[in-house]
């Protein structure tokens, strides 16, 4: 239709009583050119061109009632809608004057319509029906004010006579007759019918002689009203259509009580809408006379929420608690966020240690004697995570150091080495059954009463296990009778191990027994005693006893599990030896620390060489004793054979590297 480069235009040209539907769309320099607009749709006015009953416009109804009830009704029999915004209605006070500055008529009125102005205050059953309300000059006439209809400033229609005083329509109703199918600029009494006071019963309707009845009937309400395409600032909307006996012109779309937008189809895009924020939208259908259908159904939306883009805030306060070999606590102050946190990620550096929902976690798996550095981060639900919190440093706990002692030692080479005799029988013994040296202990009872040797005092009150090694004779026990290690701790004497003759027990041989007790098990007092026994069962036992070692040992839970109280076969428990019974021994045996102990207790010549082999015979170390001791830090944990010489006597012994 053309191009204006401002945001208004004048269309001419148009064909009277046509509809039209106008929309514009925008243009750059580059040529490229918008979306439509939305769009407005228009019907020229008939200017008694249509194809209706009158010519035009006129004034169908007039009411001047008590107090404040006044009315005037404009009726359209043109044959098409009219644009009302050229149209106006003005008053000539008392006859004298000029007329008023104009009540403004609006909207589009159909053909067959009526168009009602009434004064604000009159009563409801005028206001009801009226298009429009005022309290302004031309809604304040009495019997003796000329009224009339203008169009574009220029007078069509009038009731009463202008320049004069005299009453006309006082306290009277007039409606115009059927008949009259034109306005008339000079008021004429035989075109109108006078009703009582206060007769409001046609107001809102007219007709005219060979002119259409008025449309009054509203479309059926929308249904099955939808929404899609939700964003966080529009909406769109779909429905069913409604039907109209005459036609449905468009639909007014609501948000509540909100009027959204009018369209002409069965869709409509809502924009412009807020985030986050619930909506409840219903249409209605109009038709060409200006009725108006009920609500369709109501449909609730509310808007997506923009993305979370903001972190939390770092948790502070994060400290250590509870530390131990393998595992630490840590705490700490909650972070904020502006939706919310879920959760909390722990780290060791760059390392993810776990998660917790809580301002807590246990960090567990860790290294004893490890350095860590620890650090908080918080998470929400969108997967923001914070900056770190403060670091802590943690050191795990060294595991505990397992020491041996050696209490005593005693070879019973000669004297009793701070063991006392218990019987009679019980004596140093030197021949071809001794285990090293000259001498052993022989414990013997022919008589059935008992005999003994005991040990000196000890203080074990600092030691997590005592270790009891000794050697006896095979020939010890030859009649099939016991003996046994007994232990006192400061108040009695318990019964440690009992041994008894094993069905290989009569053979040549050394044997060997290690027996551990547990400060759990036995109460480890500052004056504990150890003692061999026989059981005085009334026959000759000979029990050949060399080479006691006690030890005692620290370690908590590292040392050794005691060996429950009970009876010893003898033939389980003799060493794994090549060569001669030997002349030297070992201790601590098994070593878990990086020194093993040798002791000669025969030795002839100065050179003392070792080897250190495994059971299959490979050779892990050799070389010459020095100091009496062997560095075997570097060796796995595992049983190993060490071989000691002196160049006239060679033996061989196990040991066992923790």
């Amino acid at each position: 239709m053309g191009t204006s480069t401002t945001t208004s235009f004048s269309v001419t040209g148009l064909t009277a009583s046509t509809a039209y539907t106008f929309s514009v769309r925008a243009n750059d320099a580059a040529s490229n050119q918008s979306t439509d607009s939305n769009t407005v749709n228009v019907t020229t006015t008939g200017n008694g061109g249509g194809n209706g009953t009158t010519t035009e416009l006129l004034i169908s109804e007039y009411i001047e009632g008590s107090s404040n009830n006044k009315a005037i009704e404009v009726a359209n029999f043109t044959g098409s809608t009219v644009d009302l915004s050229a149209y106006s209605l003005k008053k000539q006070t008392n006859g004298a004057g000029s007329w008023s500055g104009g009540l403004a008529l609006t909207g589009q009125l159909a053909h067959g319509s009526v168009f009602v102005a009434a004064n604000s205050n009159a009563s409801s059953a005028v206001t009801s029906v009226a298009n429009i309300t005022s309290g302004g000059s031309e809604m304040t006439f009495n019997g003796n004010d000329a009224v009339g209809l203008f169009k574009n400033d220029v007078l069509i229609d009038m009731l009463g006579v202008f320049n004069s005083s005299a009453n006309y329509a006082q306290n009277v109703t007039l409606q115009r007759k059927s008949s009259v199918t034109s306005p008339n600029t000079t008021y004429t009494t035989s075109e109108w019918n006078s009703l009582a006071t206060d007769t409001f019963s046609g107001l809102g309707s007219h007709t005219v002689d060979g002119g259409s009845n008025p449309d009054t009937q509203a479309p059926t309400a929308p249904t099955n009203l939808v929404a899609s395409t939700i964003t966080q600032t529009s909406v769109d909307l779909s429905w069913n259509a409604s039907t109209d006996n005459v036609g449905v012109t468009s639909y007014t779309i609501f948000n509540g009580a909100s009027q959204m937008g009018t369209s002409t189809t069965t869709s409509f895009s809502v924009t412009g809408l807020t985030a986050s924020t619930a909506y409840t939208f219903s249409v209605r259908a109009n038709d060409a006379a200006s009725n108006q259908s009920t609500d369709s159904n109501t449909v609730n939306v509310t808007t997506l929420t923009p993305p979370d883009t903001q972190a939390p805030t770092a948790p502070t306060n994060l400290v250590a608690s509870n530390t131990t070999q393998t595992s630490v606590d840590l705490s700490w102050n909650a972070s904020t966020d502006n939706v919310g946190v879920t959760s909390y990620t722990i780290f060791n550096g760059a390392s993810q240690m776990g998660t917790s929902s809580t301002t807590s976690f246990s960090v567990t798996g860790l290294t004893a004697s490890t350095a860590y550095t620890f650090s908080v981060r918080a998470n929400d639900a969108a997967s923001n995570q914070s900056t770190d919190s403060n670091t802590v440093n943690v050191t795990t706990d060294s595991p505990p150091t397992n020491t041996s002692t050696i209490l005593s030692q005693s070879y019973f080479e000669s004297g009793w080495d701070n063991w006392t005799d218990g019987g009679s029988d019980c004596y140093r013994y030197s021949g071809s059954r001794s285990w090293e040296g000259n001498y052993s202990i022989r414990i013997r009872d022919n008589s059935g009463t008992k005999s003994a040797m005991t040990s000196q005092v000890y203080d074990l009150s600092s030691y997590d296990t005592v270790e009891v090694e000794f050697y006896f004779y095979s020939y010890s026990m030859e009649n099939g009778e016991d003996f046994w290690l007994r232990y006192f701790d400061g108040s009695n004497w318990t019964t440690v191990e009992t041994y008894a003759r094993g069905t290989d027990f009569e053979n040549n041989g050394f044997y060997t027994s290690t027996v551990t007790l547990d400060k759990n098990n036995y109460n480890f007092a500052s004056n504990a005693q150890f003692r061999f026994q026989n059981d005085a069962s009334g026959n000759a036992d000979h029990i050949y006893i060399d080479q006691v070692t006690i030890t005692g040992k620290t370690g908590g839970s590292s040392a050794r599990n005691i060996i429950n109280t009970s009876t010893k076969d003898i033939q389980f428990l003799k060493p794994l030896n090549t060569g001669d019974a030997g002349f030297f021994a070992l201790y601590p045996n098994p070593v878990d620390g990086q020194v093993l102990h040798i002791h000669i207790t025969d030795q002839e010549n100065d050179r003392i060489e070792y080897k250190v082999t495994s059971l299959l015979g490979r050779v892990i170390s050799s070389g010459v004793l020095t100091n009496n001791s062997i560095d075997v830090s570097k060796l796995k944990a595992g049983i190993y054979l060490i071989q000691i010489t002196d160049g006239d006597e060679t033996s061989t012994k196990k040991f066992v590297k923790k």
